[in-house]
């Protein structure tokens, strides 16, 4: 089991944030909030008898709010991310996820320890200095209310899930002759024309008057209002902290450093080179009397005073310390091949051996310097075993007797946090404004999130039992201060709901518009009298790709979607850009490629094959994961 992994990685502090985008990135395809969430007071959804939690819908819409956000640059539009859509959004993701965590248990998926080890070993955000650094990981963890143990079980849960997707999109496969038509697909082009229609020219002629603003806001009130917030008073119990309140005498280091002195010495070591001549396992009598006598040859060079480095450099068979003169650094017992370290260890400083045979070969050995056993001296360490010295006693007592006074105190006084204050010698301090979705500060950890809108703290204005954040950290919160959500003053919001609706407005003026336009050049109007009688922009005729990079990518999928027309008829359709704008599309001719000879392959065609296998495999997994929730039994909370 990975207990010994686990057991590695305690007593560390460092930032907060890099153990979300492990989850995130690896495993975004499912996310795994759900399975993070804590018990709630009430269930939104229910999965084949399985919760879903309130709590654990209000973090997968924060998550998701907060993605948004990222990519509109920090703020959303105007009602994109205001509960509706979105909520429900973030409840079927949390619906999805549970029905792929059942199947997963019912068809037994799981991930071994070595991978999982290797997994999280794998990951940057728990390396330092490109190796894994177990303090790096246990900060990371903590900093977020983890125990190693729950981020373990979290990822062995996310790669389980991974298995199934993996599984039905590697199996995926295509067939040559739906390649070959692919490829001709992806060649054709097709003649079009456009007539636009820029939003802006229709928000010019749009009018919103002091009474519809008034009307929209009545109605939509939810959109503009001030979240709930809150401050908190709280006491913070840290192990880091108590440090410096112990007492250390110098009987108890000097008794730390004898009990360490295995630790602390160095082990003896020589600095060695070789010359090494290769002999294959199988090599006969007379081959190895044959590389022997070269052996000599070479140590009677030696003898006669050539150089021992030049002469490697030149004569040894060893690739990895031919080219540093055979050296091979500082070398301990336990690191050779038993004839080498006998023979090594056997040497004084300066001396070289006779030939030495071993599995690889035949070794010319060289002594260079013999580093003898050391012991660190006390004063060097003696700052280091102070502070292990120092925690041992924290944890061992000072934290432990701490905690039970602040537990004690802020249980017994519910109303104040005074009395434990002054029992613990903590000072209370006061946290910004915090709303649900707050990730800042001490509202950074989810216990802290939670139990500060819980009905004992919020409602009823009690202390909160002792919140564990991490090993030896610990928190007790009361409610400060609190403030409803409430709704924002017309004044406030007057500008930007007036950009709503003219963009509203503007929208459904564009659309009449398009569909007019469309409805007669489907009847054969003249093309350039509608464009001329509505003032419009008309783009020629032209022949496009479907890569063509002067076109806009939604107007290019359009186009390619529609029907080709008959011989001497034009086909016409409407497309809105990301822009807002829209655009009459007027088809008049397809160009079908010619087959390839057979020996004129695509040589992008294997790879063309693999995505759209991959594609077609993702296809799959979601029609699968539609046929589980058609046979899944999903309650919903009927007010969502």
């Amino acid at each position: 089991m990975l207990q010994s992994f686990s057991d590695g990685i305690k007593n560390s502090k460092w930032l907060a944030y890099g153990i979300i985008g492990l989850i995130i990135i690896p495993f975004a395809f499912f996310g795994i909030s759900s399975y993070l969430s804590g018990d709630g007071s009430s269930y939104v959804a229910l999965v084949n008898g399985a919760e879903i939690s309130s709590q654990a819908l209000d973090r997968e819409y924060a998550e998701q709010k907060n993605r948004l956000q990222k990519a509109f640059g920090g703020k959303l539009p105007a009602g994109m991310g205001d509960g509706g859509f979105l909520k429900k959004q973030a409840l079927e993701a949390l619906i999805n996820r549970e029905l792929l965590r059942q199947a997963a248990d019912e068809e037994g998926y799981r991930i071994g320890d070595d991978l999982l080890a290797k997994q999280i070993r794998s990951e940057k955000v728990f390396q330092k200095e490109g190796r894994f650094d177990s303090t790096t990981y246990e900060a990371q963890l903590r900093s977020i209310g983890y125990s190693s143990a729950q981020f373990e079980a979290s990822v062995r849960r996310a790669a389980a899930l991974d298995q199934i997707r993996q599984g039905l999109v590697d199996s995926a496969f295509v067939l040559p002759s739906e390649q070959e038509q692919i490829e001709l697909l992806k060649q054709q082009q097709r003649e079009v024309a456009s007539i636009a229609l820029p939003l802006a020219n229709y928000r010019q002629e749009a009018m919103v008057s002091a009474a519809e603003i008034e009307e929209y806001f009545k109605n939509n009130q939810a959109r503009y209002q001030y979240p709930e917030k809150l401050k908190l008073e709280y006491l913070e119990l840290d192990a880091e902290v108590l440090l410096p309140e112990v007492e250390i005498e110098p009987e108890e280091l000097q008794a730390l450093y004898a009990e360490r002195k295995a630790s602390l010495t160095n082990t003896e070591e020589r600095v060695a080179a070789h010359i090494l001549l290769k002999l294959s396992a199988d090599a006969s009598d007379e081959q190895i009397e044959k590389r022997q006598q070269e052996m000599l040859d070479i140590k009677r060079r030696l003898a006669d005073g050539e150089g021992f480095a030049e002469l490697a450099k030149v004569l040894s068979e060893d690739p990895g310390s031919a080219k540093q003169g055979g050296d091979l650094g500082s070398v301990a017992k336990g690191m050779m091949v038993k004839p080498f370290e006998e023979a090594l260890f056997a040497l004084q400083a300066g001396e070289i051996s006779e030939p030495v045979q071993s599995q690889f070969g035949l070794h010319l050995i060289q002594l260079k310097e013999i580093k003898a056993k050391t012991i660190k001296p006390f004063a060097e360490v003696s700052a280091e075993l102070e502070v292990e010295l120092r925690h041992k006693k924290v944890e061992e007592s000072l934290f432990y007797d701490r905690s039970e006074l602040l537990g004690n105190e802020s249980y017994e006084n519910v109303d104040s946090l005074s009395p434990a204050a002054e029992a613990t010698g903590l000072k209370v301090q006061v946290s910004d404004w915090i709303e649900r979705g707050s990730v800042k500060g001490v509202a950074q950890y989810p216990q802290v999130r939670q139990a500060a809108f819980s009905e004992e703290v919020l409602q009823e204005g009690r202390n909160s039992a002792v919140l564990e954040l991490a090993d030896n950290h610990q928190l007790v919160i009361r409610l400060k201060e609190h403030q409803s959500a409430r709704v924002k003053p017309l004044a406030e919001v007057s500008d930007e709901i007036k950009t709503v609706l003219l963009d509203r407005k503007a929208r459904l003026a564009q659309q009449e518009a398009a569909n007019t336009l469309l409805t007669a050049l489907k009847a054969g109007d003249s093309v350039q009298a509608l464009v001329d009688a509505a003032k419009l922009n008309y783009n020629e005729a032209t022949w496009v790709g479907r890569n063509e990079t002067a076109q806009e990518p939604a107007l290019l999928k359009q186009l390619f979607k529609m029907a080709k027309p008959a011989a001497g008829k034009r086909n016409f359709d409407l497309v809105r850009l990301p822009s807002g704008d829209q655009a009459v599309l007027i088809l008049s001719g397809v160009k079908v490629a010619n087959k390839k000879a057979d020996g004129d392959k695509s040589k992008t065609a294997p790879a063309n094959s693999d995505r759209l296998a991959q594609s077609r495999g993702l296809a799959e997994y979601s029609a699968w994961l539609e046929v589980l929730k058609s046979k899944a039994e999903i309650v919903r909370r009927a007010d969502l």
